[in-house]
């Protein structure tokens, strides 16, 4: 199994933005063959990214934000600063 690490530094106004095109893109992949991307391409810090108009995923994507949010915030709190979303 390959295991990918990706270590993302940026504002916090940004991660709501950054990971739902990091988990949009993801889910794009993953479904390509049986999606249509949306006509109109998603953009986050002049990055173009793939995305599909398929409310059910929209939620799925919303969903899975605001849990690593809402993780990355309870990490901070509890350690005073970094930490990981582990278990998200």
């Amino acid at each position: 199994m390959l295991l990918v690490t990706v270590d993302v530094a940026l504002d916090r106004l940004l991660v709501r933005d950054v990971l739902k095109a990091i988990i949009s893109t993801i889910f794009f992949h993953r479904l390509f063959a049986s999606v249509k991307p949306s006509a109109q391409p998603q953009e986050v810090l002049d990055v173009t990214y793939p995305a599909v108009e398929d409310a059910e995923l929209d939620a799925l994507i919303a969903e899975k934000v605001a849990k690593l949010v809402a993780s990355l915030d309870a990490n901070h709190n509890q350690d005073g600063g970094g930490g990981s979303a582990a278990g998200v």
